[in-house]
């Protein structure tokens, strides 16, 4: 509130005399005005109403206010002031008044201010976030009426200052600390709340409420409010624990409270128990049902599991029966002395080396069965050959199934640089005893390229020459979606130029790289006559120039120079390698190809102008900012200097506050 009518005064162009008594040029930013405050007005040095905005008319009411504190505060001091609750003369209506002083140019001293009535939820909307709608579920609106601000009492003590937020103290903690309790709040004023609802209201530092969704408890004693007196007396009393409740008590809330420290005012906040624990309540009772079904299909998992396992040692166990049976060997010669001990002992060896060979064709049987069914790319390399493919990775790269074997494995890279640059990163993290994991590009058996993400663990960590196990899956997509999304984020959906935040990374990352950067140019672009072309011809005709605009402008700059989008009908060029001299000529080029662009709409050509302001990047600009607003007062100079033109920026040249 107080920003939105600090900018209306500072566009403020005063007439040459206050006091005449036909004065009726609207105030700047009026709608703003009218949608924030229920009454805007303005009055001169002695205190004369001289404008009264109030339920969309303009008025000039015999009224005075050189008696109110507030008006000689802000004429004494000349900056914003913040009333306490008075009473309006004719609505009688609670209401505070914001008092902003200007200078106007021709007519001295005046008082622009704006009063909202305590009864308007809009105040307690802005103050604690949140809208409040009746029983009927109807949104409550302020109310109207507020014709003069000259009468009612006033309590200097809640008079507050709002020009400096550094003054503020924090005396009673951090800066707008909140605080909760968790009440049960007597009944003390009429007929009890439901309690079904969350209540908000706005009271001062004495305890008076300013604001309410019922209207006859404004200015009533908070702690006289049924749903806050228990917290409110706590808060007096310096407690935070939870308090006892009554039996006849029908509330069991959750109340906070967080005090505003420019204005010292406090808003209250009461919420049922029930209502803030309903959702933790459902989540533990999800969370148990998820838990144990999450059990049950572990225990599940891990029993089929046993069981697979399990399976084979039967199988294992009647071979190696068969082999220590003799069995196999019933052919051997049966004898005594030397031979027979040579003939069992060479059954034996035979035995054991029959039952390793089956032991060893069992394992690389299973090994070759995952391999041929695993959902990713499976490969064992030594020396850089593979020497195990399986099925799928064959099928990835394009080839037929063992075709890879005995392949270098430089042929699945689309480059050199790619192939050497991966073996230096695997050894890297095998000699720090890490697996490796990156995305490359690689090449299939057509030349076509594609995302693969490789994983990569050594057979034996102590032993580099025994071989690497390699996984690798297509990524493809998801590394396109990745660059969409980085795309998307750092440009224009309409223009598809650079937005805002893509243009101040670039602006950090020049200016970062200190001398090395320079010389560098900046060139603001502000459209001229773009808002009658919306007006006239609708948003699409506007989208189109807006995109008519972005082409001229990309038509006339290098590849290495960044075209952006700051929003609305503001453009703007970064232009690296470029000093002062060299950046004028480009956005002369840019202003007249915007100048002869014309877009057909309706069998209409719609024109637009430009004006332009250049900023070199030198040593007095110390960051970004500087730099940026530099460029930004050159084009508004440029604008004032009867617009489509070009200005460099000269020392010293600033935005002014308020164009």
């Amino acid at each position: 509130m107080q920003r939105t009518l600090a900018l209306a005064a500072g566009k403020l162009q005063g007439p040459a005399r206050l006091d005449d008594p036909h004065l009726e040029a609207p105030l700047p930013g009026q709608a703003a005005l009218r949608e924030l405050f229920s009454a805007v007005f303005l009055a001169d040095s002695a205190g004369q109403l001289r404008l009264l905005l109030e339920g969309g008319n303009a008025r000039l009411p015999a009224v005075s206010v050189a008696d109110r504190d507030w008006f000689r505060r802000a004429v004494a001091e000349r900056r914003p002031v913040l009333s306490g609750a008075i009473a309006a003369q004719v609505s009688d209506q609670p209401a505070i008044v914001l008092a902003q002083p200007v200078e106007l140019a021709d007519a001295g001293l005046a008082v622009l201010g704006g009063a909202l009535h305590l009864a308007s939820q809009d105040l307690l909307r802005m103050l604690a976030g949140m809208p409040y709608t009746d029983a009927a579920g109807a949104r409550a609106e302020p109310a109207a009426g507020l014709l003069s601000l000259a009468g009612g009492a006033e309590p200097p003590a809640s008079e507050v200052a709002v020009a400096n937020r550094d003054r503020a103290t924090d005396e009673e903690g951090p800066v707008a600390r909140g605080r909760a309790l968790a009440v049960k709040a007597p009944t003390g004023l009429g007929e009890p709340d439901s309690g079904a609802r969350a209540l908000v209201v706005l009271a001062d530092a004495s305890g008076r409420i300013l604001s309410h969704p019922l209207r006859e408890r404004l200015l009533t004693r908070l702690a006289d409010e049924p749903r806050f007196s228990a917290a409110y007396r706590a808060r007096l009393a310096g407690e935070g624990q939870a308090l006892g409740r009554a039996a006849h008590d029908p509330y069991d809330d959750v109340v906070t409270s967080a005090r505003d420290p420019v204005s010292g005012w406090w808003v209250w906040r009461a919420v049922p128990r029930e209502q803030l624990l309903a959702g933790l309540q459902s989540a533990r009772s999800r969370t148990l049902r998820d838990a144990v079904l999450l059990a049950a299909l572990a225990a599940a998992g891990l029993m089929a599991f046993l069981a697979w396992q399990l399976r084979p040692l039967k199988q294992l166990e009647l071979r190696a029966a068969d082999l220590l049976s003799g069995r196999a060997g019933a052919d051997w010669p049966e004898g005594s002395g030397e031979i027979g001990r040579l003939a069992r002992t060479l059954r034996h060896v035979w035995a054991e080396r029959t039952q390793i060979e089956t032991f060893n064709a069992e394992v690389l049987g299973k090994l070759g069965s995952v391999m041929a069914a695993a959902p990713v790319g499976l490969a064992f390399t030594r020396d850089g050959r593979f020497e195990l493919v399986g099925d799928e990775l064959c099928r990835l790269l394009g080839y037929a199934p063992g075709a890879l074997l005995g392949k270098s494995t430089r042929s699945i890279f689309a480059a050199d640089d790619d192939w050497r640059g991966l073996g230096e990163e695997v050894a890297a993290s095998f000699d720090r005893g890490q697996a490796y994991e990156g995305e490359w590009r690689l090449q299939r058996a057509d030349g076509t390229r594609l995302w693969g993400n490789l994983r990569a663990r050594p057979v034996r960590p102590a032993e580099p020459a025994a071989g690497t196990i390699w996984s690798v899956a297509d990524v493809s997509e998801q590394v396109s979606a990745r660059d969409a999304l980085q795309h998307a984020a750092h440009h224009d959906v309409l223009t598809g130029l650079v937005n805002r935040q893509g243009f101040e990374q670039a602006l950090h990352r020049l200016q970062g790289a200190g001398p090395a950067a320079r010389p560098a140019a900046l060139v603001m672009i502000d459209l001229d006559h773009f808002k009658p072309i919306n007006d006239s011809a609708g948003h699409a005709a506007g989208d189109a120039v807006l995109v008519a605009v972005a082409q001229a402008i990309k038509s006339r700059v290098r590849g290495s120079d960044l075209a952006v989008r700051l929003g609305g009908d503001e453009f703007a060029l970064l232009l690296p390698g470029c000093d002062h001299a060299r950046a004028m000529v480009v956005a002369e080029k840019v202003r007249e190809a915007i100048a002869a662009m014309a877009v057909d709409w309706g069998g209409r050509k719609l024109r637009v102008g430009a004006s332009l302001g250049v900023a070199e990047l030198g040593d007095q600009h110390a960051d970004p900012a500087q730099w940026l607003s530099q460029a930004d007062a050159a084009c508004y100079e440029a604008k004032r200097a009867g617009r489509d033109r070009v200005r460099l920026a000269r020392p010293g040249l600033q935005l002014v506050a308020g164009l």
